[in-house]
């Protein structure tokens, strides 16, 4: 139950949060979830602590450092195995994609600030360096597992960065795999339509070319993504 302020004390001010790098990320995030990334600028995390945008600039320099500094708290959400059975690494591998999508797609918008950027913060590096040691303790060659490190990432990111649009066009996040299941539909019957004479393979091949959900495409990029890798672990740069 609450009850009003006693005259006798006087109006209470509502509590500020600390001022501070992790406040600052924390608020992004909120207004993140509530309405997306166009949505986090310097102004709008100010007015969510209650300040001015001024004084956000000694803890984080501009928008776009706010963003990377939120990409990195996303991806301290991002569990990866502990690389103790070499025999485990392809099973290791899709975790650690299965966790990074899980991840992005708890925060829309996340997959595209991490798509062209290479995450250098504290928490992306200990993800980097754990993710590295499951390759090598796989058997990669070195040059292997130092570009295989980017398809790694950057499979669920893309992945998490489609799902980010399908959102976009439902209006709401319930509603994506409806919206998706319906154009998915559309395009069937449209590769059905097409003329038998110019477009034969496309007809053919229509059942399939739209069959699966959404996992099930997601795993079936991870089977295909770790069984290359397994297929090219002796690759070296002068192959």
């Amino acid at each position: 139950m609450s009850f009003p302020s006693s005259a006798w004390l006087g109006e209470r001010k509502p509590v500020r949060r600390r001022l501070s790098a992790e406040a600052i990320v924390a608020a992004g995030l909120e207004i993140l979830a509530a309405d997306g990334l166009d949505a986090v600028t310097m102004r709008a995390v100010a007015g969510k602590l209650d300040t001015g945008a001024a004084s956000l600039y000694a803890h984080v320099k501009d928008k776009n450092e706010l963003h990377l500094l939120m990409l990195d708290e996303v991806i301290g959400e991002v569990e990866v195995p502990e690389p103790a059975d070499p025999q485990r690494w392809q099973a290791q591998v899709k975790e650690f994609c299965r966790s990074a999508y899980a991840a992005l797609t708890r925060h829309p918008g996340m997959a595209s600030v991490n798509i062209g950027t290479i995450p250098t913060g504290p928490k992306a590096l200990r993800t980097s360096e754990a993710l590295l040691k499951i390759l090598l303790a796989g058997g990669l060659s070195k040059p292997v597992v130092g570009l295989a490190i980017d398809l790694v990432t950057l499979y669920p990111t893309a992945v998490a960065f489609e799902d980010t649009i399908w959102r976009a066009r439902a209006g709401a996040p319930a509603d994506a795999a409806v919206t998706e299941q319906t154009v998915v539909g559309q395009i069937d019957a449209y590769f059905r339509s097409l003329p038998e004479d110019l477009f034969p393979t496309v007809r053919m091949m229509a059942p399939f070319l739209t069959a699966g959900d959404g996992n099930l495409r997601f795993e079936f990029g991870l089977s295909v993504l770790v069984a290359g890798l397994a297929a090219l672990k002796d690759w070296s740069l002068e192959a």
